[in-house]
């Protein structure tokens, strides 16, 4: 299949140092898509998969939980960053914005997080209705029915204990 063709998918995670546990999910995911399997190689012919493994790297090497050297929150700098505060961030946003600027922007974003008392899994997702950005209206998944899916709201909890 022509690379050009293929839609995008983007991939970070561990902006929090202290989130150890989405590090693992992200390990489990590219364990699986450079796997061997029917699946990851139908999901590698359709897609290009952009990954950040550690958007915080400096946090996690110095052992902080939440913020950067900096003392700050990188998942709260995505409006105005700095190259020098912030270079993971800001490099990351501008990865986004020349995709967008080449009409690839990518079809998901997903930020792995972890949580401190949560169990199990969980999701959280964005309304494209309730985004301040008008183009989230344009996202491909909300074309055909502009209505508000209220799924993005519902967490999934596993029953059984491991």
């Amino acid at each position: 299949m022509f690379v050009g063709s293929k839609a995008y998918i983007f991939l970070s995670c561990r902006v929090h140092p202290g989130e150890s546990n989405a590090s693992w999910v992200m390990k489990g995911t590219l364990d699986h898509l450079l796997s061997d399997s029917k699946e990851a190689h139908a999901l590698r012919d359709a897609y290009i998969f952009k990954v950040i493994p550690m958007l915080n790297p400096d946090g996690v090497i110095n052992g902080n939980h939440r913020c950067s050297l900096t003392a700050e929150d990188l998942n709260r700098r995505w409006l105005v960053t700095c190259p020098k505060l912030h270079p993971t961030i800001y490099h990351t946003k501008g990865m986004l914005q020349f995709m967008k600027l080449m009409q690839r922007t990518p079809l998901v974003y997903c930020d792995y997080h972890g949580h401190s008392r949560r169990k199990n899994v969980f999701l959280y997702g964005c309304s494209p209705s309730l985004s301040w950005m008008g183009d989230d209206a344009d996202n491909p998944s909300t074309l055909s029915d502009k209505t508000e899916d209220q799924g993005y709201k519902v967490a999934i909890h596993s029953t059984s204990e491991v």
